[in-house]
């Protein structure tokens, strides 16, 4: 298991690697990390490119604490919201995929019932006919109607291909 810190604190100058080639490696694996970076280059090329790199602060030597505890305070309450925020679309994303599951799954176990309408099935679902018909559309790529249409024709293909007595006609 991979270390993805909510924040890192590092110097431009560094043995081995630069701070600004640190953040290119480490942002594609942990894209909630936020990098503050402390340097004592006052050199606006450092400081466009850390910007660039989307490096959440960049102070300058030497340090004044109350600001670096602001800045940090700061970068780890922007880290936890950015992973709340995708956490939840997250969720969202899952259970509009289970309500679609759910609904295409319906059809195919209710298509005999003749009353079986996109209202009928919102209502025994708990949700919306407008939600209902988006979910449809994206999961199976038609309306609810064509689908209805294309498991009864699944269906009744699937009849006549397994009674022997139709298939003599």
């Amino acid at each position: 298991s991979e270390i993805k810190p909510e924040i890192v604190l590092m110097d431009i100058n560094m043995p081995g690697m630069n701070g600004l080639d640190v953040i290119k490696e480490v942002s594609n694996k942990s894209p909630f990390t936020k990098f503050i970076i402390i340097s004592g280059y006052d050199e606006f090329q450092y400081a466009q490119k850390a910007i660039q790199l989307k490096a959440f602060d960049y102070l300058l030597k030497p340090i004044d604490k109350k600001n670096l505890f602001v800045v940090m305070e700061n970068a780890i309450n922007s880290a936890v919201n950015e992973k709340k925020s995708y956490m939840a679309s997250e969720i969202n994303m899952n259970e509009n995929l289970s309500i679609a599951e759910e609904s295409v799954n319906f059809i195919y176990k209710n298509y005999t019932d003749s009353e079986l309408s996109l209202k009928s099935m919102a209502n025994k679902l708990h949700v919306s006919e407008s939600y209902l018909t988006r979910v449809i559309k994206k999961k199976a790529n038609m309306s609810f109607s064509e689908l209805l249409t294309k498991v009864r024709i699944e269906a009744a293909i699937s009849l006549m291909l397994s009674d022997t007595s139709l298939s003599n006609l």
